[in-house]
């Protein structure tokens, strides 16, 4: 391709190095993420067998690291993907074979160009395993959709739940019950493009996983994330987590974290009353929590964003040094950075905590009002 395109007049000057760069960033569907153009990837999409397609580290990747920036080529409002949902009673073999689906698919379809037709048509879809007959195109396509479809920005008519959108190279993502990369929107929500965000160190060679349960699940029993994965993909999850000696070393550490959390709780559910020997059981176990989530790599950012703000708040009530509370007020912030990015207002309010943190519950009670109204 190279030495073709030496010959056309417009692109003699063009490179070696630039031409693989094109081809690569042709082959990944890929927004380039913190890679300039000039930068070959650190990962690609391949083969993981029983899995299907997956993503590959091919050279360490930094926690923090944005992996890839990629507009949606296809988004259901929130409303419509609620009401398909209400009406299937949420069951996904019903949602793939929905006429409302069915209709909307073949109309988005039909105006997306031929490449972004193509990427959709390689998707992989569940179909199969729940027993749905994808012979017609329209039933293909909502299968692809609802099998590989992400959250999506904040709904118009309700910030505080998502539309639901379909990004082809996102969609490549396999699943982990303990990821190191999280999809979000990551302060982008207004270039319109879904980030991937590497949420732990990745040596070369490791699969990129982000994990496909809703929040409130990543803290169930083997058996209930398994049954979902199940019920909602058609596949029973079969990470480290799930099986095999690792998952009894899981299990153990889930018991004791919701066993640390619920001490937690107790106390900053009612600071004002708390007394100091509550307080001081309450800072011990905000500790454990954050020395165990961190030997084990358990530090997904919504997970550390909590404990850094109940950290925060018992370390106030406890009034104990202002530098171990700025410590829990950086846990917070840093782990916002990585949720929501950089630039987003939650992660700039939790920097302001950062500077100028709270001197007693009074502050703390401002602070939480000021927070409230982010949401």
């Amino acid at each position: 391709l190279h030495a073709r395109l030496k010959t056309e007049p417009d692109f003699q000057a063009v490179s070696q190095k630039k031409v693989q760069v094109a081809l690569q960033s042709i082959r990944s569907g890929y927004c380039s993420g913190d890679f300039p153009a000039t930068q070959t990837l650190p990962w690609e999409v391949t083969d993981f067998g029983y899995k299907g397609k997956g993503v590959k580290a091919l050279s360490p990747i930094q926690r923090g690291t944005i992996l890839l920036k990629e507009k949606p080529i296809v988004t259901m409002k929130f409303e419509m993907a609620r009401d398909i949902s209400a009406s299937c009673n949420e069951d996904m073999a019903k949602q793939m074979a929905n006429s409302l689906s069915l209709d909307f698919m073949a109309a988005a379809f039909e105006k997306l160009p031929p490449a972004d037709q193509a990427r959709l048509l390689e998707l992989c879809d569940c179909a199969a395993l729940f027993g749905v007959d994808v012979g017609t195109q329209p039933k293909l396509l909502s299968a692809k959709f609802w099998s590989n479809g992400v959250p999506g920005p904040p709904a118009a008519s309700d910030p505080t739940e998502e539309d639901t959108v379909l990004c082809p190279t996102v969609a490549r993502f396999n699943h982990n019950c303990k990821p190191n990369a999280i999809y979000t929107w990551h302060g982008s929500a207004k270039a319109g493009e879904v980030c991937v965000v590497a949420v732990a160190d990745i040596p070369a060679g490791e699969e990129v996983c982000v994990c496909y349960l809703p929040t409130d699940l990543i803290t169930d029993t083997t058996e209930e994330r398994q049954a979902w994965t199940k019920e909602t993909f058609g596949f029973q999850c079969r990470c480290p987590c799930c099986e095999g000696d690792s998952a009894k070393i899981f299990e153990e550490h889930r018991l004791e974290m919701e066993k640390l959390r619920a001490e937690i709780r107790t106390v900053v559910s009612d600071l004002p009353s708390a007394t100091s020997d509550l307080l001081g059981r309450g800072m011990r176990a905000a500790k454990k929590l954050l020395e165990l989530c961190r030997a084990n790599g358990y530090t997904s950012p919504a997970r550390m964003r909590i404990l850094g703000w109940e950290g925060y708040n018992l370390s106030v009530a406890s009034q104990l040094p202002e530098e171990e509370v700025k410590s829990w007020a950086k846990l917070r912030h840093e782990s916002l950075v990585l949720e929501k990015g950089e630039k987003s207002e939650e992660a700039q309010l939790a920097a302001s905590f950062l500077g100028k943190p709270a001197r007693n519950l009074a502050d703390l009670q401002r602070q939480d009002q000021q927070m409230r109204k982010l949401r």
